[in-house]
Formats: C-alpha cells, structure tokens, sequence
C-alpha cells in the first residue's frame, strides 16, 4: 500500500499522502491527500461529491533510470506499434465528460512512448512516422504533470539530427504560435531541441525558428519595461520557476535560453 509522505497524481495533478488507514479484510485501504481534490473541465462521475466508482491514480516512484535492456525487449516485441495504435483515439479540443477515460488512456500512451525512446535511439527513429499524429493532440489538453504530447515529441526528436533536420517551417510556425498563445515552457524546449539536438546546431532550423519568433512578437517575453522588470522580480523572489514551473518565469527563462542557442 502507498505510504505517508509519498505522492499520487490523479487526474493530472499531484497530491502528497497525509494518512493511510489500516488494511481492510479485502486489502484496501483509505489515502487522505494534503489538500482539495483540483481537477480542472470536467469531472470524472467517481470523484464528484457522493460519487463512486474507479479511477486511474499513479504513485511517483524513484527510478535508477533507463532499462535499456527492457526498452530492446519491449521493441522486439512489437508493443511500441500496439501502444501507437490507441493515438488513433478519437478526442475533442476541450474536455468532455464522456471522454475522461480516453484521455486518462492517451497520457497514459504518451507515458510508455517516452519512457520507450529516452535514451534509445533505434526506438526514436520508429516513432518519427508518428510525429504528426502527436503534433494533432498538442492543443487538445492531454496534460500532466509528468507528460505532454509536446514532451513526448521533444523527447523521440532529442539528439536526433535527421529527424530534426526534416522538421518542416510548418510544424515550427506551429509551435511558435502555441508558445505565443499559451506562453507554456514546452514549446520552447521543443524549439530548442530541433535548434541543437546532440549540442550541435542545425543552421536551416535555428534560421526557420528565428523567422517564425520575427513573425510572432507575442511569443517574445521579455519583460523589458519597468512594469515588467517590477514583476519578473517578485516572481523571482518568489521562486515561480520552481514552485510553478509551466508558469511565466519559467517560459522566459526558456525563452532567454533559446535566443541564445539561435546566436551561437
């Protein structure tokens, strides 16, 4: 059973265990969470107030890292192709109730897809065809808080020169528009990646990233006038970029990083 001081993600977000009651007869046991349940649309029916029923939870564990030797197993075996085939799940843009489930399986997918490619290179380059597919789901809300499609995507592009290099000015507008309008570090990191996977530039893709960025000035957060020093101040004061790390210091941090990977 999970212990006190461990914690749960549930619905996305992350909760600390505070108490765990003594084990049932049928081994189940009641986990009281450090703070109100936050979930954000809709509702799934088994967590409104009196309802009841199952739900997915995962508990965040230590790793030692990446089991290279399960990766080449899983790999052999074919499951990154099964896994692949439930991104063909049909979701809508926002949240519906009917959906909460296909959505708690597609983060799930974009989970096992990067934990398969990290570090393995063979794997990164079986997922490259599926790109597009997770370029769809960017805008259709799959976040958690230890995956994205974005995430995902980053991390089967990550030290990949060739499939970096194929990255159409399209698919970088795309991001460049996202970053501007939901101002999420996400985008940036994946901009960054296609710039210099491996720490080597890719001239054509920092020239394309440095157009679209020209072309997007909403994009560019820089706090550069004395209302916006007066803030990026406080949030530094107030470490924003460790304690909301999506939130807007650290989108500037990222940014202030790439427009320096685009000038070296």
């Amino acid at each position: 059973p999970p212990r006190p001081g461990e914690w749960l993600q549930l619905e996305g977000k992350m909760y600390k265990i505070s108490m765990v009651s003594k084990p049932a007869d049928d081994g189940s046991v009641d986990v009281t969470i450090d703070h109100p349940l936050e979930v954000e649309g809709a509702t799934p029916p088994e967590l409104q107030p009196g309802g009841s029923g199952e739900t997915w939870v995962m508990l965040l564990c230590s790793s030692g890292g990446y089991n290279l030797d399960m990766q080449v197993l899983l790999r052999t075996m074919g499951a990154h192709e099964k896994v692949m085939q439930l991104l063909r799940l049909p979701v809508s843009a926002l949240p519906l109730p009917e959906e909460l489930r296909t959505r708690a399986v597609l983060r799930a997918v974009y989970r096992v897809l990067k934990a398969l490619v990290s570090g393995f290179p063979q794997m990164q380059n079986d997922l490259v065809p599926s790109i597009p597919k997770m370029v769809e789901h960017v805008e259709k809300d799959l976040i958690a808080h230890d995956v994205t499609p974005t995430g995902c995507i980053t991390a089967v592009l990550r030290d990949n020169r060739s499939a970096c290099a194929l990255m159409p000015l399209s698919a970088i507008r795309k991001f460049v528009q996202l970053a501007a309008k939901k101002q999420a570090p996400r985008f940036l990191r994946f901009l960054g990646e296609i710039c210099r996977p491996a720490g080597v530039a890719i001239k054509r893709n920092c020239q394309l990233v440095a157009q679209a960025l020209s072309e997007k000035e909403e994009a560019l957060l820089l706090f550069d006038d004395p209302a916006g020093l007066e803030e990026r101040e406080r949030l530094i004061a107030e470490n924003d970029h460790i304690n909301n790390p999506r939130g807007k210091l650290m989108y500037h941090i990222e940014l202030i990083g790439l427009l320096g990977t685009l000038v070296t």
